[in-house]
């Protein structure tokens, strides 16, 4: 598969099962529930404008691969040239929503584009992960992926003088335990914009992830990638923005709902070749 389009993009939302629950309902089908539909048919949008051959700029570049056309933002950069080309091709994308969009699919694809640059960082202490990387990359690309992440653990003391460690682990993402196939994950995260719209969530840590400081340290330091749809992953929205109302009288809320949610791993196995780092110390 090459670029997408927005009618393709819109099946594979209904091709993935997902658990999303917002306002106490599960949502059997984000691309025709109110409050979620709407949002989903903009970046559908933005994947047509890849086949649009009156965009005002080039929206690809040929696979290095396979050939074929693949969205402009994946691009490795290797010129002055290949920059400006990616940032009007981002331009494009960003205006078509007057910029009320912040979680456009481009967003990561120029993650994992870095991370897959910087492959020799992730494979400093395990070299299967520079090859685990490069070849989510590159799937991403192939695929045309629309993606969100979440980064930050749940704060469950917010007192004035709480601390960095007032975190706690326990209500940390963290590793249960490791297995032949992969690790399993549990606890929720907070907060993956887009993500009920997504193919694929991204998990990697920051600085506010990083909470123990003793020889269980690993379990909370990993970075992987996995399908939104797979078990035990669960998505708990917050309230829509919008109200399924007409454009007339909501014409930012009843088109651009990205929407927020909570994000909880109920012992999700990630694969190992899912798996970008794990436990490394820099």
């Amino acid at each position: 598969m090459s670029v997408r389009t927005g009618a393709e993009y819109l099946a594979g939302l209904k091709e993935q099962p997902r658990e999303i629950w917002l306002d106490g309902k599960r949502i059997e089908d984000v691309t025709e529930f109110p409050g979620l539909a709407n949002g989903a048919r903009s970046i559908a949008t933005l994947y047509d404008m890849q086949h649009d051959g009156k965009a005002s700029c080039n929206m690809t570049y040929p696979s290095p691969t396979t050939g074929d056309p693949v969205g402009l933002s994946f691009i490795i950069p290797k010129s002055a040239d290949d920059l400006a080309k990616r940032r009007d091709m981002m331009s494009a994308w960003a205006h078509a929503s007057y910029g009320m969009m912040g979680r456009t699919p481009d967003f990561l694809n120029l993650t994992i584009m870095a991370m897959a640059a910087a492959g020799d960082f992730f494979g400093d202490n395990r070299p299967e992960f520079k090859q685990n990387v490069v070849n989510y990359y590159e799937y991403a690309r192939e695929n045309d992926l629309c993606m969100t992440h979440t980064l930050v653990n749940l704060q469950r003391n917010r007192a004035p003088s709480a601390t960095s460690m007032d975190y706690t682990t326990d209500v940390a993402l963290h590793v249960v335990k490791e297995t032949d196939t992969g690790l399993v994950i549990r606890g929720p995260r907070v907060l993956a914009t887009l993500s009920p719209l997504s193919d694929e969530i991204m998990v990697y840590p920051t600085r506010s992830s990083l909470l123990a400081r003793d020889e269980d340290a690993h379990k909370y330091a990993f970075a992987f990638a996995v399908p939104c749809g797979i078990d035990g992953l669960k998505f708990i929205c917050r309230e829509s923005f919008d109200l399924d109302k007409s454009h007339f009288d909501h014409p930012l809320g009843s088109r651009f709902e990205e929407m927020d949610a909570i994000v909880y791993f109920d012992d999700v196995l990630v694969p190992w070749e899912r798996l970008f780092m794990y436990g490394d110390r820099h």
